[in-house]
């Protein structure tokens, strides 16, 4: 029974919901599950076609919103049913790259197609995820890339100008559930694979500087959203290293050409990062954290030897086990570099080494000892 008033399609979602949730629970591949499956797969029989004549034709404002809205409503609810790996004519792709990844040159990028992408993208994302998390094929991570590519930083302008967009962000709308919870299996995978991808793709240099500061406010709010300790802490590995690059290109830039707002987003970021360490998979996110800034300091040293220093200061005010970690690859580095030159000690960068020590002894005071690490 639905309430009086709805409109066809609203009901038609409703149908899709309830759907949804009964294939949830009903076993795969049981009479229950197979019935509920032909029943979607009869209803969007023309489904395809429809739409895309429709989108052809570029259709009347409302007939717009309800295929969004219903498409939304199908992928979200009953992805399983509309897509499988081996049957290439399946109408999920069809849907992503009809109503999301449209040709530029199409009308589909018209103004109220772009309003009804932001209303209704979530729905999509959040299907993509469920079945990311049960079948990880390279497809999904292909369309859930280029959504990424096309969508995100957009989003995270807005969010960047005007927090209060966090409610109607589909990005952080598709990993909600794991700002409260750990026990959101999906949603929790689903968060590993888009922080990996924001590691690889959006924290990366050549970049322009502005997209660095909303990729890094869009992490910075997940991270100040997320209750749950641990949610945080097994994020830190995917974007610990690019983080560092982050904050690198800020110690080696002259301060008056320093972006704005991009220290102070990296420095929050690490700390948060530190913050959230004490959790039951502490020790492992450690070690990840460590093999991270290990790569770092091999990829950076010989040009920014320097400079790493300084980075690593600011991750050492925070937590200083991490850095006095890494304490004799720097001394073994340092006295590489030398014997590369081949012109004797280096006495900048043992002088810069030495303030170093001298500042982790200033922090963890005497149970550091300095002098197993200076370079003599």
């Amino acid at each position: 029974n639905y309430q009086m008033g709805l409109s066809a399609h609203d009901i038609a979602c409703e149908i899709l919901k309830n759907t949804g949730k009964a294939l949830d629970e009903s076993h795969q591949g049981s009479p229950e599950y197979e019935s509920l499956r032909q029943k979607v797969l009869d209803y969007t029989d023309n489904f395809q076609e429809n739409i895309e004549a429709f989108v052809g034709s570029g259709g009347p404002r409302q007939q717009t919103e309800q295929i969004y809205k219903i498409s939304a409503s199908l992928v979200e609810s009953c992805p399983d049913v509309i897509y499988s790996k081996t049957q290439r004519q399946c109408l999920l792709p069809r849907l992503i790259d009809m109503l999301l990844l449209p040709s530029i040159q199409s009308n589909a990028v018209s103004t109220a197609i772009e309003a009804n992408i932001r209303n209704h993208l979530c729905g999509f994302i959040n299907g993509l995820a469920k079945l990311y998390y049960y079948k990880k094929d390279e497809f999904l991570k292909r369309k859930i890339k280029q959504i990424y590519a096309r969508y995100f930083l957009a989003f995270n302008q807005v969010l960047l100008s005007d927090p209060q967009s966090i409610s109607s962000h589909p990005f952080i709308n598709s990993i909600r559930d794991t700002f409260i919870s750990n026990d959101c299996v999906v949603a929790s995978q689903f968060r590993r694979y888009c922080m990996e991808i924001i590691g690889d793709h959006f924290v990366i240099f050549p970049q322009p500087p502005n997209n660095l500061i909303v990729t890094l406010n869009f992490i910075k709010v997940v991270f100040e959203s997320t209750s749950i300790n641990v949610q945080v802490a097994s994020d830190a590995p995917y974007i610990f290293k690019s983080v560092m690059a982050c904050l690198l290109a800020c110690d080696t830039c002259a301060s008056d050409k320093e972006p704005p707002l991009l220290r102070s987003l990296v420095t929050v970021v690490i700390k948060l990062i530190i913050d959230n360490l004490s959790c039951d998979k502490e020790t492992e996110i450690r070690k990840k954290l460590v093999l991270c800034l290990e790569d770092f300091v091999r990829t950076n040293f010989t040009q920014f030897n320097v400079k790493i220093l300084k980075s690593l200061r600011t991750v050492a005010k925070f937590d200083s086990k991490l850095i006095v970690t890494l304490l004799p690859n720097i001394r073994q580095r340092i006295l590489k570099a030398e014997q590369s030159r081949g012109v004797g000690r280096d006495k900048g960068l043992r002088s810069s080494y030495a303030d170093f020590l001298k500042y982790l002894h200033g922090i963890n005071g005497d149970g550091f000892n300095y002098t197993e690490f200076e370079i003599i």
